[in-house]
């Protein structure tokens, strides 16, 4: 039942707010569940640290199942691969490690990343400025100048 609630709110976002602002509100998601597993962490609750970072890990896949390798000369996408791989094994090694500090971390880039999708939703201009999508050039520089710092 709470899965056809979650495909249903999916659904109405779908229609009512632009892919840039989407993909802010999944990075929301992931921060979101970072949060509680550092908590879960911080508590010894192992099952909640799991199944917070596999919740995480989740959205990160279904994010990178989404890139466009085609789109350009596919540097966004391998930049965000990049991005995507990284973050998602670091988390599966939390599972192990149990590491506030490392926790930490992941939370702070995936911030940075959130933080970089959100300018370039505001930055975004025109009739639809929700479903404008800045240059390939623009976007390129803006993720990448993020990804090498993390």
């Amino acid at each position: 039942m709470m899965y056809k609630k979650q495909c249903s709110a999916y659904g109405i976002a779908r229609e009512t707010v632009g892919s840039v602002r989407r993909i802010v509100m999944l990075y929301d998601g992931i921060i979101k569940f970072a949060m509680q597993a550092r908590h879960a962490i911080e508590e010894n609750r192992i099952a909640d640290r799991f199944n917070n970072l596999e919740r995480a890990c989740k959205i990160l896949l279904g994010l990178q199942s989404c890139l466009d390798f085609t789109q350009g000369d596919g540097k966004i996408a391998h930049i965000l691969f990049n991005f995507y791989v990284t973050t998602n094994l670091r988390m599966m090694a939390l599972n192990q490690s149990r590491s506030v500090k490392d926790c930490d971390g992941i939370i702070q880039d995936l911030k940075k990343m959130r933080d970089t999708w959100e300018g370039i939703s505001n930055s975004t201009s025109g009739g639809d400025a929700a479903n404008t999508i800045p240059s390939q050039e623009s976007l390129s520089a803006k993720l990448e100048s993020v990804a090498v710092s993390i």
